[in-house]
């Protein structure tokens, strides 16, 4: 399936002993629970992982089922998507910095939810591919413009112990997601599926741009 990790960066200014793992956690999630847009932030992974797993994971699955199981066709399917990706890559790499980065997230999430559900309508493998690319390109801005906007609104100290929980978030609702719809692509057209998850996505991109934008007037 297509990969959506986000980068962790270690907290190298604290030493915890075994014991002391769980006041720490406690106070990492209270911290990041207290910090409204960090709180928004944790809530927009949880839910935005779940809406994206179907394409990350059924969409081989989905080419198989509507356009053929050759090989060059799901081997296609993750290329396209990883070109998209690097030059989504190349061009944050060119542009440098973006002023409003709770806009690029929101686009971006928007972005997946709109092709998802292109993918899901189109009939024709070359318009699928087309679209995965175009789908990959979104990621590197999300991910990017994610990883900076938590870090300027993270104390130093806690850093590396939010990146680790908003990891644990993203990491931990994708297995549960595919306990949901894996089995229900075996009842219901996998299009169907990425269908309305696509469009509840790109509902939770506007939903994102508009609690982001309160969280920093609150902390403002």
């Amino acid at each position: 399936g297509k990969q959506y990790d986000m980068m962790v960066y270690p907290d190298q200014n604290h030493s915890m002993q075994p014991h002391d793992t769980a006041n720490v956690r406690q106070k990492m999630i209270r911290y990041t629970l207290d910090n409204p847009l960090l709180k928004t932030i944790t809530i927009c992974y949880a839910v935005s992982f779940i809406l994206i797993t179907p394409a990350a994971f059924l969409s081989p699955l989905m080419v198989a089922r509507n356009f053929g199981g050759e090989v060059w066709r799901l081997t296609a399917n993750e290329i396209f998507w990883t070109a998209g990706s690097l030059l989504g890559g190349a061009y944050i790499a060119w542009r440098g910095d973006f002023h409003d980065k709770v806009a690029v997230i929101a686009v971006s999430l928007a972005g997946f939810g709109i092709i998802f559900t292109l993918m899901g309508l189109t009939k024709i493998f070359w318009v699928f591919l087309a679209l995965d690319c175009v789908a990959g390109i979104f990621l590197p801005f999300m991910i990017t413009a994610q990883t900076v906007l938590i870090q300027t609104n993270t104390d130093e100290s806690y850093m590396g112990r939010v990146f680790s929980l908003l990891q644990f978030v993203s990491q931990g609702v994708m297995p549960l997601a595919i306990l949901c719809f894996g089995p229900l692509g075996d009842l219901v057209d996998i299009r169907y599926i990425i269908i309305v998850c696509g469009l509840l996505e790109a509902l939770w991109g506007i939903w994102f741009k508009r609690a982001a934008g309160r969280a920093q007037k609150l902390a403002s």
